[in-house]
């Protein structure tokens, strides 16, 4: 997500930047016309002598090398690989749970709950379901 916002960002600087560019670029012209009539157009008229003028434009004052938006495609990749980490460290741990769960499950011959505000025992079918779970759990999110 951090990647698409500068994507966003650096797509308008370029689309501001050339917006820019073209109207830097392009020639103006002056002329008065025989009724006294001054005209200002980006086209020269072709039977008048008109002068070429220069308009100052705002310029941006940005840097023209290429790494004007590295340090921001730099940090969103650095927030990006962080989530990254957190989210590997989280699964180590949900891993290491759910092996420890296991491991009391299979050695505890009873495993006690509370349900409806009643504490009771589960039954070997449960208990053996919840293996299964797990052991489906720890194969699919765990490999390493």
């Amino acid at each position: 997500m951090k990647i698409q916002t500068a994507i966003v960002i650096c797509s308008i600087f370029l689309l501001v930047r050339v917006s820019y560019s073209i109207a830097e670029k392009e020639e103006y012209f002056h002329w008065v016309d025989e009724k006294g009539v001054t005209h200002y157009d980006t086209k020269s008229p072709g039977n008048v002598n008109a002068k070429k003028i220069e308009i100052n434009t705002t310029k941006l004052n940005i840097p023209e090398d290429k790494k004007t938006f590295q340090p921001i495609l730099q940090t969103s990749k650095n927030v990006e690989d962080q989530h990254v980490e957190d989210i590997k460290k989280q699964r180590i741990e949900e891993c290491k749970s759910e092996r420890n769960r296991l491991a009391r499950l299979e050695i505890n011959g009873r495993k006690r709950i509370q349900e409806d505000g009643y504490r009771r025992y589960l039954t070997r079918d449960e208990i053996t379901e919840q293996i299964n779970e797990v052991r489906k759990f720890i194969r699919e999110a765990c490999s390493e």
